[in-house]
This record gives C-alpha cells, structure tokens and sequence, in this order.
C-alpha cells in the first residue's frame, strides 16, 4: 500500500514512508512455528495416538495460521509517513483508522529501546504536541533514532520557511542548502530505515564526494 497524492497538500511532499517492524510479527509467527512443531512432533512420536488428539492439534494450528495471517495484514497495511509538513499514522484495508499530527504543533519528540530493541533496530516513538490529547506513542518503529532526527530536521526547515530564512530549493530530506557531509548523512540516516538501498546509498555518496 503506497500513500497516495490525493491525501498531499499542495508543495507538501513525503520524506519517509515505512511499515513497522517486522517484530510486531514475531509473537503470532511463535505462536505458529510452535504449533507446527507440535503438531510434527505428535504425529512422528505417536503415530497411533487417538484421533481426536490429531483433530485437536490441527485445530491449534489452523486457529495459530488465522491469528498470524490477521496480524500480518494489519502489519502489511500500516503505514509510518513524514511528509515536509505533517506525521501520518495510517491502518487498515478495508476499515481505515488515520491519525495526522502538524509538524509545526510537536513541541517533543523522543524514542525508547529495550536492549531487545536496539538489537533489532525497532523502538517506539512518543510525539508531544500542545493540543488537548498531548501525547503519542506508536510500537514498532524502525530505527527511532534515525526517525527523530529527520523530523526534527523537517520542524526546523518548517521554522525557516515561516521566519523567511535562506531559500531551499525542496522542502524533502535532502536540500541543496545542506553540506555535502549532512547530506550523506542524511542519506545513510535514509538507509538506516530501509528508505533507500545499500546500492541506492553508495551510489548517491559517490555522486556527492564527486563534487568535493
């Protein structure tokens, strides 16, 4: 699922579009690796165990295959989107749930890792805003680090364009105005949140060293 021009503004353009982790898998995918397992094991160990007990083995399973193909569906249709001025939370096929926050309200934006999580490269991010609900979290967030600083970027190129400072040739993640250092930096940032390819990033660094 790709977010669509028709939910842009004018001159508002995507910097970052990403699915959550794939550990938001994992429980579901254990539940049925496990059921699978032991469905296997039964029938290898005892061959001539009631039928019933198979019936019922089987069920398990089928029950832990629905469970990890609804999750894997929720998975697949939600979306993280950053756009040049606004952070978007979008879920759902058929029934859709959407949550839009301006990046010109945001007064904070911070990540937590448990050590599981850093290992993983996933996190979970809190946007405060001044508004009535105040604070957000999403789960399964891929390399939060990597994320708040590109929005942090967006909310200060959003302040130079009201305040009238400098001229930007793009509102996206890469400006003209930005050192050939911040922009690989941004590039890798890029990479970091599986945005851009290994091939991608090493391409468009040699293009920029190129120009030293």
């Amino acid at each position: 699922m790709s977010y669509s021009r028709r939910w842009l503004n004018e001159d508002e353009q995507v910097v970052v579009d990403l699915l959550p982790h794939w550990d938001q898998l994992l429980p579901a995918a254990s539940m049925l690796m496990f059921s699978v397992a032991v469905l296997v094991s039964t029938v290898l160990a005892l061959p001539h165990a009631p039928i019933a007990v198979g019936y019922l083995l089987v069920a398990f399973t089928c029950v832990a295959a629905l469970r990890f193909l609804v999750v894997y569906l929720r998975w697949r249709s939600t979306r993280i989107i950053l756009t040049s001025s606004r952070f978007s939370y979008r879920q759902g096929i058929l029934a859709r749930r959407s949550l839009d926050i301006v990046l010109a309200r945001l007064n904070d934006v911070s990540f937590a890792q448990s050590i599981a999580d850093r290992l993983l490269g996933s996190g979970k991010l809190y946007l405060e805003t001044g508004g009535e609900k105040g604070s957000y979290a999403f789960a399964h967030i891929r390399h939060p680090a990597s994320l708040q600083s590109i929005i942090y970027e967006q909310i200060d190129e959003l302040k130079k364009q009201t305040t009238g400072e400098g001229v930007h040739a793009t509102t996206g993640p890469l400006r003209i105005t930005d050192s050939i250092p911040d922009q690989i930096a941004k590039l890798d940032r890029l990479r970091q949140l599986g945005i851009i390819t290994e091939e991608e990033f090493a391409s468009k660094k040699h293009q920029l060293l190129d120009r030293l």
